[in-house]
């Protein structure tokens, strides 16, 4: 399965959901697990991982198939693309949540991140739709959002 793919059949449906779906739900419940022991021991952990990572992954296959909730895979190169979409997007939600300005991300992440939200918007609501977003405010529609 591609990254597209992916977007248009798995991971898309859950923006049309509620956030009080089981889907949503599950997430939630898995972020309060990781975070119960506090700020600075996920901190931690995720500094751990961090290194984990930075030591195995060149080594890795970027085409190298992963298996995802044991009835979707994506190439490894897929996957790592999709979980920059899934921080970049985050990190912007945690920002204005908290009434702070979204941190800056290295130019290549922002541009990876913008080219397939752009490719989704366009799937999903027409490239004259998205054009217009772009050029005409006049006759854009309300919105060309990805999800």
């Amino acid at each position: 399965m591609t990254l597209d793919q992916w977007h248009l059949q798995g991971a898309r449906g859950k923006g049309d959901e509620g956030l009080d779906s089981a889907v949503h739900q599950a997430i939630r419940a898995c972020a309060e697990e990781l975070a119960a022991d506090g700020p600075d021991v996920l901190a931690s952990s995720v500094a751990g991982a961090l290194d984990s990572l930075a030591a195995v992954l060149p080594a890795e296959d970027p085409q190298r198939w992963v298996d995802l909730f044991g009835n979707h895979a994506l190439t490894l190169e897929d996957l790592l693309t999709s979980r920059l979409i899934e921080i970049v997007v985050h990190t912007d939600d945690l920002a204005h949540s908290l009434g702070l300005p979204t941190p800056e991300f290295p130019a290549e992440v922002t541009e990876t991140v913008l080219r397939r939200l752009l490719r989704y918007s366009t799937v999903r609501n027409g490239p004259v739709a998205v054009l217009r977003a772009l050029s005409r405010t006049e006759r854009a529609p309300a919105s060309v959002s990805a999800y």
